[in-house]
């Protein structure tokens, strides 16, 4: 019996010393996830993000634009073997505008101009012009303040993503580093990596792993952790840690983190750093069967601390004070602020992607209207000399008119007005209206309107080549053309600022 017991007590004793005996590999949990933690801060430290989206579309925009330029100004931008480009030719230019500069626009003229130019056959050929010269000037304008509505797009499609001044690219690199190697201290990321410990300064344990360091920098924790005066505490393979050492020894960081496993599928950084944290997150404990309750701690302890070289753990418990936690562990913070950014750099891309859709969409359109087939458009002599004319039309009523001064009923028959009191003794005369009116089908001149096609039948109407049926009378034809470019232009000013339209 009483063999027994001692037995028993033997075996309880031995239970409790192996709490309080180092083995090989008691952090290695702790190990593994900051190992997690440090090849995301260095797979941001050389962050590449993706590029901003790009399109040609401004600069075709451009060209449909340049094309349709006054000859003036495409001689001005061709300009003569001696006398080429914004430098040579700007004091003429300023003659005419003094405050034009067109120094940043003038290279992508000149390519838009070569581009476009009149023996340009494969610009032509894909762009054929669906409207003759009567039509320019309204195309131009239509064409030109799209250009000009194009360009603040093109130019916010460029602009680099930042927040303040700094690229987010580059601040997300920086948080790399810090989150590496600490943002204060005196390991900072230089050069190529950290500034790695050395066996005289960082030597003692104590010191150099007190709890106030703890949390500083992913590859110094990691230091700390493993550095332990028997065994290889972290299973790290490092061979000058093989059987453990009292002290820190040089270039410490470097030793333990190449000894990192890296991932074998390539992750993004968001998905990086989100399984970095909660593996970290996981291995935090209050006590890993050493001595150090109530300490939040990763890795084990055989002491009431971390800081000697008989515990080979790392002391958080500073960071999870009252109203604080996981998040103010300071790397911890350097991570979580890079996959902010990191989210930030992707909303911004979404909205370059809409800018980019945009800008094409303004090109697909101006496209559409510049190949777009159109009927002629005549101008009326009326148009030309801004005053009423006198037509052949005309004419000819007020001579059949005059032929029946001395019938009123042969002149009502003759769709004449009869004033018998009439002065001049000229009794018969032309309807009030239609003296001045062009009888053309084209427009209107001094104030009158066309009847020439107004109450024909429909069938009447569709076989006359000047008068088109709209469904439910008889139009002028030149007059329905009209409306309905007047219609396309103010359709495709609302296309454009519909674009524009924030919502």
């Amino acid at each position: 019996m009483v063999a027994v017991v001692t037995a028993i007590l033997q075996a309880m004793s031995m239970t409790d010393n192996n709490k309080a005996t180092a083995t090989k590999g008691d952090s290695a949990v702790g190990y593994l996830a900051l190992c997690s933690a440090w090849e995301a801060a260095k797979k941001a430290s050389t962050a590449k993000l993706p590029g901003l989206p790009t399109t040609a579309a401004f600069e075709e925009i451009q060209q449909f634009n340049i094309s349709l330029a006054t000859e003036e100004r495409k001689l001005l931008i061709d300009g003569t073997p001696d006398k080429k480009g914004w430098d040579a030719i700007k004091a003429t230019v300023k003659q005419k505008a003094s405050e034009v500069d067109w120094s940043k626009e003038w290279s992508g003229c000149d390519s838009e101009r070569k581009a476009t130019a009149d023996n340009s056959d494969q610009w032509q050929k894909n762009n054929p012009r669906g409207f003759t010269d009567s039509h320019i000037a309204e195309l131009r304008g239509l064409i030109n303040a799209t250009a000009t509505a194009a360009a603040a797009l093109a130019a916010e499609l460029k602009k680099p993503i930042t927040t303040g001044s700094t690229l987010i690219e580059t601040q997300i690199q920086q948080l790399g580093k810090q989150a590496m190697c600490g943002a204060t201290g005196s390991h900072v990321f230089e050069g190529q990596f950290c500034k790695d410990t050395t066996g005289t300064s960082d030597a003692t344990k104590t010191t150099t792993c007190a709890k106030a360091k703890n949390g500083i920098s992913i590859g110094m924790d990691i230091v700390c952790m493993c550095t332990a005066n028997t065994h290889d505490k972290c299973a790290t393979g490092a061979s000058e840690y093989s059987s453990g050492s009292a002290s820190i020894k040089d270039n410490a960081i470097k030793a333990f983190t190449e000894e990192c496993t890296t991932a074998s599928e390539p992750t993004d950084l968001p998905t990086a750093i989100n399984k970095a944290l909660t593996a970290v997150r996981s291995a935090i404990t209050w006590d890993n069967g050493g001595g150090a309750g109530g300490l939040r701690i990763i890795g084990k302890a055989v002491g009431s601390s971390c800081a000697a070289a008989t515990d080979w753990c790392v002391d958080y418990s500073d960071c999870y004070k009252k109203d604080k936690g996981f998040d103010h562990i300071p790397w911890v913070k350097h991570l979580l602020e890079k996959a902010k950014l990191y989210k930030e750099y992707t909303n911004h891309l979404a909205a370059k992607e809409v800018i980019k859709s945009q800008l094409e969409a303004l090109r697909d359109r101006v496209r559409i209207e510049y190949t777009r087939n159109r009927p002629e458009t005549k101008l009326l002599p009326t148009q030309v000399q801004g005053k009423p004319t006198t037509t052949a039309e005309s004419s000819s009523k007020e001579n059949v008119c005059d032929k029946h001064h001395a019938s009123q009923d042969n002149c009502t028959k003759a769709q004449c007005d009869y004033d018998a009191t009439a002065a001049d003794g000229k009794k018969c005369k032309p309807k009030a209206g239609t003296k001045g009116r062009t009888g053309t089908g084209d427009g209107v001149a001094g104030g009158a309107t066309t009847e020439k096609c107004k109450g024909k039948l429909e069938d009447a109407c569709k076989k006359d080549t000047g008068c088109k049926w709209d469904g439910k009378e008889s139009k002028d034809s030149s007059a329905l053309a009209n409306k309905q470019l007047e219609l396309m232009a103010a359709a495709f000013i609302d296309f454009v600022s519909f674009l524009f339209y924030e919502f």
